[in-house]
């Protein structure tokens, strides 16, 4: 009984050594992750593999993002698709590349502004953004990513967002 269970063991490990050397080895799964950068605050997202087309993802997005320069916070939802290139990198790189974009709606509240002397207003935002990011596979379960995004939009008009985090996917 152990030869067996040590032959099914080692089986699984190279597969899973395989399907980690084939390139985007997180394909096919769903992801959770959590990311900060700049602007300061933390992003949440869910992402769904494939929904919209092969190699086209969709992530919902959550963000709460303090601007430490003028007082004011914002709470942002929205929801990005994802497009994963596929890129050959030298010695086979466990290593997903992707653009995309998407639409964010959320709420801001300033605080004093000591240069305007306005108190207390709030509004709303609304933004398209495009991106580009690079996802690192720790593991079959973990990605370590960058992203850059911009984005133009209503309150405030130019919108970027340098952002790096960690996926868990399941």
């Amino acid at each position: 009984m152990r030869k067996l269970l040590i032959v099914l063991l080692a089986a699984l490990s190279l597969g899973a050594g395989s399907a980690f050397a084939q390139g985007n080895m997180m394909a096919g799964t769903q992801w959770i992750g959590a990311s900060t950068g700049f602007p300061l605050g933390i992003n949440l997202h869910y992402g769904m593999p494939d929904l919209l087309a092969q190699d086209l993802d969709l992530r919902i997005n959550l963000s709460a993002v303090s601007f430490l320069f003028n007082g004011a916070f914002s709470v942002t939802g929205g929801a990005d698709v994802l497009y994963h290139l596929n890129l050959e990198t030298e010695n086979d790189l466990p290593l997903d590349v992707y653009v995309g974009g998407g639409l964010d709606i959320g709420a801001s509240i300033r605080g004093d502004d000591p240069a305007t002397a306005d108190v207390e207003s709030s509004g709303v935002t609304l933004g398209l953004a495009g991106l580009v990011g690079a996802e690192y596979a720790l593991s079959p379960e973990l990605g370590l990513f960058g992203e850059l995004r911009g984005g133009v939009g209503f309150d405030p008009i130019f919108q970027p967002a340098l952002r790096i985090g960690i996926n868990y996917y399941f």
